[in-house]
């Protein structure tokens, strides 16, 4: 069965109805095996202060950054009632036997995949959550990446629209869509940005 990766925006995070509108989201790929990658939102934004005021460098703050995306992680497996917050293949595979959406603890994913592939994530700010979701769609394989942000679908120019490194991505990336879960009415939007 096909897997589909999906990246919930950090900026979704102050929405209060996010986990309802992320079941209706989950309720059209009934059938599909979902993986979540929660954004770094209000925690990552921490740490980017931290690294102003405490000149931490790019290869800490990236570390601690993708630590503060446990507590996101763990956020929204309280706002879905059949979610888990998983660190393992093994373990996102018995979440799905289970009816379970499993929700990416991205450290232990990040350093399995560097270990068995390298390290071809920057380790530094160019990298967010879009990125960390897109190497994910390329490592695991899955068959689609979907962006839910609060914004509309962009123009076709990449740039505007995620981190510095996605781009670098794009040629290995599979079918990716767009949807502003802001907009009550929002639709799932096939993407095709310009490398």
């Amino acid at each position: 069965m096909s897997v589909t990766v999906i990246k919930v925006g950090g900026s979704l995070l102050s929405l209060p109805d996010l986990g309802e509108r992320l079941q209706r989201l989950l309720h059209c790929l009934e059938g599909e095996r979902v993986l979540l990658v929660a954004g770094g939102g209000p925690a990552a934004d921490v740490v980017r202060e931290w690294d102003q005021l405490h000149a931490l460098g790019p290869e800490r703050s990236h570390w601690l950054a993708i630590d503060s995306l446990s507590l996101t992680a763990r956020l929204l497996s309280q706002l879905l009632p059949n979610a888990d917050v998983v660190r393992t293949r093994t373990h996102a595979e018995a979440g799905w036997q289970s009816d379970q959406v499993p929700i990416l603890e991205p450290r232990p994913w990040l350093e399995f995949f560097e270990r068995e592939r390298g390290a071809e994530l920057p380790r530094d700010w160019t990298v967010t959550t879009d990125s960390i979701a897109g190497w994910l769609t390329v490592c695991w394989p899955a068959q689609r990446l979907i962006l839910a942000k609060s914004v509309a679908v962009p123009s076709s120019d990449a740039a505007d629209a995620v981190d510095e490194h996605f781009p670098q991505l794009l040629p290995r990336l599979p079918r990716i869509e767009w949807i502003n879960l802001r907009d009550e009415s929002a639709q799932l939007v096939p993407w095709n940005p310009e490398i």
